[in-house]
């Protein structure tokens, strides 16, 4: 996934930025605000889910382009095309419709 994000205040903690998924289960991946504008992204494996959060909070009045990758064996995070960090992860991503 990835989204182009520009905010003028520190957003909320857990305020959510993007994803996919519906609101009556946990969206497949996505991403929110942790505290003190630190940018996480997440994913809803059938190995559990993967929390992983950029190193350095994010600056108000700035862009910024997010990406997120999983490709079976390990998750990543990307800011501004710069991997920011990476986790060992297993599954598939639940409540994912393809097509």
């Amino acid at each position: 996934m990835r989204s182009r994000i520009r905010f003028a205040t520190t957003p909320a903690t857990y305020a959510f930025v993007t994803g996919y998924g519906s609101d009556n289960a946990l969206a497949p991946y996505g991403f929110y605000f942790g505290s003190g504008a630190h940018i996480h992204a997440q994913f809803s494996l059938s190995g559990g889910n993967v929390d992983i959060a950029a190193p350095t909070a994010l600056t108000a009045n700035k862009a910024y382009h997010l990406v997120e990758t999983y490709d079976g064996v390990t998750a990543r995070f990307y800011v501004n095309g710069v991997q920011v960090v990476s986790k060992a992860a297993s599954g598939t991503l639940k409540n994912y419709v393809s097509g």
